[in-house]
Formats: C-alpha cells, structure tokens, sequence
C-alpha cells in the first residue's frame, strides 16, 4: 500500500542507565501509491521529542527541503518563517559568506542582504549588471505602461550617483 516502509537506515543515541533512545535520525524508504516506484524521507529528532521529515527524494528525481510536500520542481526548498530575518535559500562562497539568498518575504540578494525584490550588489564599481528590457506586443497600452524598472549607480572616481528609471 501506498506509504509502507520497505527499508531504513536508523542512527540512534542510547542513555547506557536504562537503554532508551535519547536521539534518532533515519532515512527511510516507502512505495509510492501502492507501486514499484519508491522515495526517500530523511528524518531527525528534534523538540518535541519526535521524528520530523526535513527532506525527501521523489520516485521522479526531485527534492523537497523543509516540507513534507511532494516537491513541484527539480529543488522545492520550503524556508522557516515568511520575515525579513529568515532565509528560504541561501547560496555561501568559499568564505561561508552568504553569496546569493532568497528571504522568506520572497526578496532576493545577490551580494547583499536584499532591500528590494531583486536587489544586486558589488564593491567593485566597474562592475557592470546588464538588462534587456522589452515591451512585450500583445500587452495593451495600460500594461506597457505599467513595466517600470529603476536603479541607482555611482561614477567610479567621481563620487556622483546616477539615478535613472526605466517606464
């Protein structure tokens, strides 16, 4: 049936007083609506006293993070709160500094804790972020209008800011 377990790896830590298990993690394998297809859920401990799915292997390929949900895409990470302050995804270089994050209010920083939806950024000031705006034909004349993007820059050496704005 749909669910049932057909395997698992189990890593538990035993109180040596009286033998019960204080902490468990375990991958588990389990058929997939009562067919040959099978998943993998990963599973840990934590408070409460029992055992959570954090990630899980679809019979197709694709990996859920965060959510117990069959996964839509290749990656489904599901983040810990819907603030400024959590990160759904994040993205660390070599230095384990954050290169790229996705926030749970759904901003986006490359470079930078972001302040906008997509928010770009780099100490160097010759760096140079193209962009390829296109009105799109079909759309009426209202919603042409509408497709606005704005940016900030500084001349290097100069110490001025160019602002400009894209309708």
């Amino acid at each position: 049936t749909a669910g049932d377990d057909i395997g698992s790896l189990n890593f538990n830590r035993i109180a040596s007083a009286n033998g019960a298990i204080t902490a468990r993690s375990c991958i588990i394998g389990e058929t997939v609506n009562g067919t040959s297809d099978s998943r993998l859920g990963f599973y840990t401990m934590g408070t409460p006293v029992s055992l959570t799915e954090r990630m899980r292997i679809t019979e197709t390929g694709n990996v859920s993070i965060g959510t117990a949900i069959a996964p839509a895409a290749r990656l489904d990470v599901k983040g810990s709160g819907n603030t400024s302050s959590t990160y759904g995804f994040g993205v660390r270089n070599s230095s384990d500094a954050y290169a790229m994050v996705v926030r749970d209010d759904g901003l986006v920083g490359i470079g930078t804790d972001p302040s906008f939806k997509l928010h770009v950024y780099h100490s160097d000031p010759s760096l140079v972020i193209a962009a390829k705006f296109q009105f799109v034909p079909n759309l009426t004349a209202v919603q042409n209008a509408n497709l606005h993007a704005s940016w900030n820059t500084v001349v290097p050496g100069s110490g001025n800011n160019i602002n400009a704005d894209l309708y």
